[in-house]
């Protein structure tokens, strides 16, 4: 039997490629139940989610419309070639001020999504957090406590993104309108879509993962390997959202400024995910603006 011939082979791998384009994200060697047990595997053994409580009937939980007839829209990349998005999940941390001297030098901005009381608790980062906002940066929601949301209930769901918003609506005065489902769980599930969209917001993933928070954790090179290997299945300039984990260290310290310095000499512009979406007002990355509270320690903590 005669092999196949050259050109057609070569049309193979052109359609292949500009499927990739289209389609979005490629696959990104972990499946969820993997991405889940990696993640559980490297927490500290004395960090645990506190268990997920509703509020009591009566509190801020009659703020919460639903419009269970809106699917969020979801987005995997940026819009327009040349651009780029840099993500941060599971903060805020101890070490996002580095990152964010990091972000300062480099004139970068960057989306920090967050969580309320995963790695640390948010409420005890308000300096943190209003520094992301001086400074240029977009915030997101990434739930409460970094769960799949394809395994909880839907009062579950509604319970995990009513529990950030009210924390920074307390801190900051304001709730995102962008959020990211952890390990990108229910991104493309309808009854999880149908929720957050009824809560008003657009959901985010990726399409570049250089696994810094799972099996290339300790490994720099094994990052900057897989972002050049993903990047490189993507014609030049292709817009992308890389996902990054400001907690850890060897990203904060090692990783980003590799990926800003390359990525700047290959020609890219960093963008929030907002504006790399076209969406260009910075109010508008927010569906609530206003006052934040004053300190109450009876309240402002992950216990309650």
């Amino acid at each position: 039997m005669r092999g196949i011939p050259c050109w057609v082979l070569i049309i193979l791998a052109v359609t292949y490629l500009s499927q990739i384009a289209i389609s979005g994200p490629i696959p990104r060697g972990l499946n969820l139940d993997r991405r889940i047990k990696k993640y559980s595997e490297h927490r500290s053994i004395n960090e645990t989610i506190p268990e997920q409580q509703s509020p009591p009937i009566g509190t801020e939980t009659d703020q919460v419309t639903l419009n269970p007839s809106k699917l969020s829209p979801t987005y995997s990349t940026c819009m327009e070639p040349g651009t780029l998005a840099l993500t941060f999940d599971d903060g805020p941390a101890p070490i996002t001020n580095a990152l964010l001297d990091t972000l300062k030098e480099k004139n970068v901005k960057a989306t920090f999504f967050l969580n309320g009381s995963n790695r640390f608790c948010v409420y005890y980062y308000k300096d943190v957090l209003l520094r992301i906002i001086d400074e240029g940066h977009q915030l997101g929601h990434h739930t409460w406590s970094h769960p799949n949301l394809v395994s909880l209930s839907d009062n579950e769901i509604i319970d995990q993104m009513f529990r950030l918003e009210t924390a920074l609506r307390r801190i900051i005065g304001m709730v995102p309108s962008y959020m990211r489902p952890p390990f990108e769980a229910g991104i493309d599930d309808d009854r999880v879509r149908s929720i957050v969209g009824g809560l008003g917001y657009k959901m985010v993933g990726w399409n570049i993962d250089p696994a810094d928070a799972f099996e290339n954790e300790d490994n720099l090179d094994k990052q900057k390997e897989a972002i050049t290997e993903q990047m490189n299945l993507y014609p030049s300039l292709a817009p992308h959202i890389i996902l990054n984990h400001d907690p850890l260290p060897m990203t904060t310290n090692d990783l980003v400024p590799w990926e800003i310095d390359n990525l700047l000499n290959a020609g890219y512009k960093f963008k929030t995910v907002g504006e790399c979406l076209g969406d260009s007002d910075p109010d508008s990355w927010y569906k609530e603006i206003s006052p934040p509270e004053e300190v109450d320690p009876n309240t402002w903590n992950c216990d309650n």
